[in-house]
């Protein structure tokens, strides 16, 4: 990302103005974890203080979340009662969780997601993305696909949430993704499924104004 876009994140976490995150576990991740690969470690990317990790950690081997913002890294850790040992070394700030023990598979990479290269995370990992693609303007969103199906294997998959609305009628970040750009991100080397399609409009009034809200929720596997 570009230090432009890294300062409006900056300053969002520090005006609190993370609409984005969700105190609850994700309903898309409830339902379809059991598509992922069971064995596998899981990358959450963009993750900020994601309450899915803690999920995550109790039903796959490791988590690796990659996030920007430090104060993001440190609220995950204050606020769900974790323990860290906080380490810097040369592209990242990593909070290793300690205790609780079921916990202590989950590891947190403080940096740019940019410079996330596969040394820098375990082998066999699939990819849980429900806030990531749609963080990220046009331009990176580009690059940002082609970092995840570099750091999958054959056969890892990706959970990936996405939203849909008129891009006259709301302004972005969240960016509005839509099914062809999906697949023109992942279908060259990607198996794309689309999962679900859910109208968002009835479930919020903030949506009311809007000729659509869709969130999607698509099964990504290299091949």
């Amino acid at each position: 990302m570009k230090n432009t876009q890294h300062n409006e994140w900056f300053e969002r976490w520090k005006n609190n103005k993370i609409g984005f995150h969700q105190d609850e576990i994700s309903p898309y991740l409830l339902k379809y974890a059991h598509k992922l690969n069971k064995n596998n470690n899981i990358l959450v990317p963009l993750c900020g203080k994601s309450l899915d990790m803690l999920y995550l950690s109790e039903n796959f081997a490791n988590v690796v979340g990659v996030e920007l913002v430090k104060d993001a890294c440190d609220a995950f850790v204050s606020e769900n009662t974790l323990q860290a040992d906080i380490k810097k070394k040369k592209d990242f700030v990593h909070y290793q969780i300690t205790k609780p023990k079921q916990h202590s598979n989950i590891e947190i990479l403080c940096g740019d997601i940019f410079e996330l290269k596969t040394k820098h995370i375990k082998q066999n990992i699939d990819i849980f993305d429900r806030a990531s693609l749609v963080a990220l303007n046009k331009q990176d969103r580009a690059r940002y696909a082609t970092l995840m199906i570099e750091l999958m294997s054959i056969g890892s998959k990706m959970l990936l949430v996405s939203l849909q609305y008129d891009t006259n009628e709301r302004k972005a970040p969240p960016y509005s993704v839509d099914d062809d750009e999906i697949k023109d991100l992942y279908a060259n080397r990607c198996k794309v499924d689309i999962l679900e399609k859910i109208d968002l409009k009835p479930t919020n009034d903030r949506y009311a104004r809007l000729s659509y809200m869709y969130a999607s929720a698509y099964l990504i596997t290299k091949q």
